[in-house]
């Protein structure tokens, strides 16, 4: 009796244990989390809230990911460092009461515990500065801005299999292509990469298929000849689109690149200015230069996109119909997953080692380290 009486005590202790441990779980998810404070830089964080990846998702972030190491550091430490080099460089306006906002963006279950441990490191380590004022915002990051992100640098993958992802496979997924583009320091290079690597990965996945599909029917054969003649078209526009690219974004000659120049240009004189502590007439002076160059910028990049545009739809249009024309052939024949998988993943080392030889010479560039302010402080 003694015994039954022990047991029934040690579970009624043990339930509002086990209660207290499941109201207290821990989420082991990953997660994604920008910080914006005109830099943009994106990281991902493990399910220990630590930076896995970093990516810069506009130009002046490119100069912020270029100049400190963020992976391997804590979501606070990560977000005080981002802080640091901006302040440093003269991305925050000092004794300004309203120009200065951090918006935090996070997502997942915890995106809001996340945002309030990242402000109070924030906050702290803002009130080391001296004649500073940040404001301080906080969005949570959607599953379809999730998707969106996978749809853009994984372009061989089909909105239907992105739907199918879950939140924690979508983060997976930009977390891998994080690490593919780790070393390319502007946006133009990686998205040269993700439309390279979508027809590569493509090419391959449909070779495989070609191969185990060759003794199938045929109305098999006929998808086949389809698939053929569709990845010639495939591959045939996507060298015409890296030519032109190159002429049109990254050679050194290109209005793109010119006018780039000049904005990067305008943009450190207003930096040094900043943290000469100029006056409020010449600050203004250097803003309009600023924002004129930054207006040269985009006629220039519209320019360049117009000319890529044709190739890029012809070749989102080809991927369409071969990601259809397997998806027929998978459901007339019996295809072994294992081997695709195989393809693909050698298509993906592959086409990273490939775009690393031929465009070594645009990637050892980084362009955005121009900004670096130079002034007696410095």
């Amino acid at each position: 009796m003694k015994k039954l009486l022990s047991l029934f005590i040690c579970l009624c202790l043990a339930v509002p244990l086990a209660t207290s441990l499941t109201g207290c779980k821990k989420d082991d998810s990953s997660k994604v989390m920008n910080l914006s404070l005109n830099p943009s830089v994106e990281f991902v964080l493990d399910s220990n809230d630590k930076v896995v990846s970093v990516n810069a998702t506009n130009d002046e972030g490119n100069f912020i990911i270029a100049n400190a190491t963020f992976v391997g550091l804590s979501k606070e430490d990560a977000t005080e460092l981002f802080i640091e080099v901006s302040e440093e460089n003269g991305f925050i306006v000092k004794g300004s009461s309203g120009e200065n906002e951090l918006k935090i963006e996070v997502s997942g279950e915890s995106a809001e515990k996340i945002y309030n441990d990242v402000k109070a490191a924030a906050n702290e380590y803002l009130a080391t500065l001296d004649n500073v004022s940040v404001s301080i915002t906080f969005d949570e990051t959607t599953v379809e801005e999730l998707k969106s992100l996978v749809k853009e640098c994984m372009q061989e993958l089909t909105s239907k299999e992105v739907d199918a992802l879950t939140e924690e496979e979508l983060v997976q997924k930009i977390e891998e292509s994080r690490q593919e583009t780790k070393n390319l320091y502007s946006q133009e290079l990686k998205d040269l990469y993700y439309q390279e690597r979508a027809v590569e990965i493509l090419n391959a996945k449909l070779e495989k298929v070609k191969e185990l599909a060759s003794q199938g029917s045929q109305m098999v054969s006929s998808f086949v000849s389809t698939l053929t003649t569709t990845a010639q078209t495939m591959i045939s526009k996507l060298q015409e689109f890296k030519n032109t690219f190159v002429q049109n974004y990254l050679d050194p000659n290109s209005q793109y690149q010119i006018k780039m120049q000049e904005f990067i240009s305008a943009k450190k004189e207003l930096l040094e200015q900043r943290l000469a502590g100029a006056s409020e007439f010449i600050l203004n002076a250097k803003e309009l230069a600023v924002a004129t160059a930054e207006s040269a910028l985009e006629i220039a990049k519209a320019g360049a996109q117009a000319a890529i545009s044709a190739l890029d739809l012809a070749i989102n249009t080809a991927v369409t119909t071969i990601n259809n024309t397997i998806d027929s052939i998978v459901n007339l024949i019996e295809v072994k997953a294992s081997e695709i998988t195989t393809a693909i993943n050698n298509a993906k080392l592959e086409v990273k080692a490939d775009f690393s030889t031929e465009y070594g010479a645009y990637i050892t560039v980084n362009y955005w380290n121009g900004l670096k302010p130079e002034t007696e402080t410095a």
